[in-house]
């Protein structure tokens, strides 16, 4: 053993063979690949979170414009049945709606309130192409209604 002048082992004697430098390599580039991996997980889990809400908020919108676009005779006049049929929501709705996304659900009830289901296929960006999971459904719905107010 390399010792120092007082008996003690040296610091820079080797610590082992020489057989175990290649294993810390080996090592560290699993330990790289492996945070590479986790951050593409988040970016991938992050990407559709962002897809998800602006869906969420086509929806909203599409459900309050929707509600909103209640003929004022109707809603004026004191109608109590504020119901209108699905073709005029859909012909409505068609020219609100993004090119990438979908109605699903649209219905609307005698109470004024309209319902909206949407849906988007989006690409998951970081997943090759190699495997099965190349794109994700995403789903979102909303509701939304007309307030009767009192007019002074």
């Amino acid at each position: 053993m390399n010792d120092d002048k007082n008996g003690r082992p040296s610091l820079l004697a080797p610590l082992g063979d020489d057989k175990e430098k290649g294993n810390v390599l080996i090592l560290g580039i699993g330990a790289w690949f492996v945070i590479l991996a986790f951050a593409f997980a988040i970016m991938a889990a992050s990407d559709l979170y962002i897809d998800k809400r602006d869906l969420a908020a086509e929806a909203d919108f599409i459900a309050l414009s929707l509600a909103d676009d209640i003929e004022e005779s109707s809603y004026y006049g004191g109608e109590s049945d504020f119901h209108v049929s699905e073709r005029e929501l859909l012909q409505r709705a068609d020219g609100l709606v993004r090119y990438d996304s979908e109605i699903v659900q649209l219905s609307s009830r005698s109470d004024g309130s309209i319902y909206i289901r949407l849906k988007r296929t989006v690409p998951v960006f970081v997943i090759p192409a190699l495997t099965d999971v190349g794109n994700v459904d995403l789903y979102a719905s909303s509701s939304a209604y007309l307030r009767d107010y009192q007019t002074p």
